[in-house]
């Protein structure tokens, strides 16, 4: 038995093995790799690779170069990277990943690829398509076509409204703050970028919370969001209506709306006191100029704007609704709802008829009221200042 065992073991001694042939005292195993990337490739935007390593061996690293630097590594799977193509010209790149073993085996693969972020097709055509992926909040191809939109003119403005708008969209506050700033800085009456940098500041406010450190100081955050996006506000306001106001022989209704929207009501009644008198006919500038006199507490032209309306033409739902609110807040109770009487039967779900039901309810503190109107307009305008307002007069009653 102990010579059979002898003989086995000699034979496989002497056999030829088939194993790889030792180079330098070890054995060699071959290291594959496979990109999802093809040599002459069209990339774009931020491009992302992902590299698979085919080996016996125990992978340490991957490394990723571009036109020969060095950009990035990776150390365990998946293997990934990330080129931002912007960062780079238009034209031809090389690009290469090297993988490395602990047995000190490596592999390479190389491409030569194609940035084409349509640079020169300038910053108009891409400002337009960022504008386009905002109206379908795809906000990440809308942060491409911005910073291609500033590559290619580092001064579009609209660029940066885009990156702005699409950084907001994704609730990344402080970029789309930075991009607004940035754009006021270049252009400060960019009426859009005020805009955009009141909506994040009042976001701001809205979104800070306490969480558990000084209440004062939570307190003057929010304080302070809420004042930025006010001033941001206003100025955008103001600028609009000092534009619309000099083109009012055009358009006085728009220059109107822009003044009142701006609470400049002495320059409403300016703008719309001279259309309204050479046709008081007009209810649509007529009710205007009726609602600004009301506001800068000029309580009798006011009433006599509506008066010759009645006179020279015809009042309408929202006509009736100011004359309501108007002898309401004079204390004349029986015109007030003779006015409102007839507003409702003009038309009974006018949102100006009924918010100004609810002010009189309000005034006259008929909270039962308040609240079904409230609720009324919570349900078809909610979206509106107004009714925010009278939701929350309503909370406080």
């Amino acid at each position: 038995m102990m010579n059979a065992l002898l003989i086995v073991s000699a034979l496989f001694a002497l056999s030829p093995k088939t194993d790889p042939a030792p180079i330098a005292g070890r054995v060699v195993s071959p290291v594959e790799l496979t990109v999802n990337v093809t040599d002459g490739e069209s990339l774009s935007g931020d491009r992302a690779f992902r590299v698979i390593v085919n080996t016996d061996e125990t992978v340490t690293k991957v490394e990723f170069y571009v036109a020969g630097d060095l950009r990035d590594n990776d150390t365990s799977t998946p293997y990934e990277f990330k080129l931002d193509t912007l960062a780079e010209t238009d034209g031809n790149l090389k690009i290469k990943f090297s993988a490395y073993t602990s047995e000190g085996s490596s592999g390479t693969k190389e491409f030569t690829v194609k940035v084409d972020n349509g640079v020169g097709l300038g910053a108009d055509f891409h400002i337009k398509k960022g504008l386009e992926y905002l109206s379908d909040s795809k906000f990440d191809d809308a942060i491409t076509q911005g910073r291609i939109a500033l590559k290619a003119d580092e001064r579009a403005n609209g660029g940066r409204l885009v990156l702005a708008r699409a950084f907001f969209g994704k609730n990344v506050m402080d970029r789309a703050q930075k991009y607004a700033e940035d754009a006021i800085a270049q252009d400060p009456n960019y009426v859009d970028a005020l805009e955009i940098l009141s909506a994040i500041n009042l976001k701001r406010a809205f979104r800070t919370v306490n969480t558990g450190g000084d209440r004062n100081e939570t307190l003057s955050t929010i304080r302070e969001a809420i004042k930025s996006a006010v001033t941001s506000r206003k100025k955008s306001l103001d600028i609009v209506a000092d534009r619309l106001s000099r083109a009012t022989p055009l358009n006085p209704i728009a220059a109107g709306d822009a003044a009142i929207k701006a609470a400049r009501y002495s320059l409403a009644i300016q703008i719309l006191k001279s259309a309204y008198e050479k046709d008081q006919r007009r209810a649509d500038l007529g009710n205007r100029l009726a609602f600004a006199q009301m506001r800068s507490g000029r309580w009798g032209d006011s009433i006599q704007t509506l008066e010759n309306l009645r006179k020279f033409g015809q009042l309408n739902a929202y006509s009736n609704a100011l004359q309501a609110v108007i002898y309401c807040r004079l204390n004349q109770d029986v015109a007030s709802d003779d006015a409102i009487r007839n507003a409702l039967l003009a038309d009974a779900d006018n949102v100006g008829v009924k918010t100004a039901q609810a002010y009189i309810a309000l005034k006259r503190n008929r909270t039962a009221v308040l609240a079904k109107i409230a609720q009324d307009l919570a349900k078809d305008s909610a979206q509106r200042p107004e009714v925010s307002y009278f939701a929350s007069a309503l909370a406080n009653r």
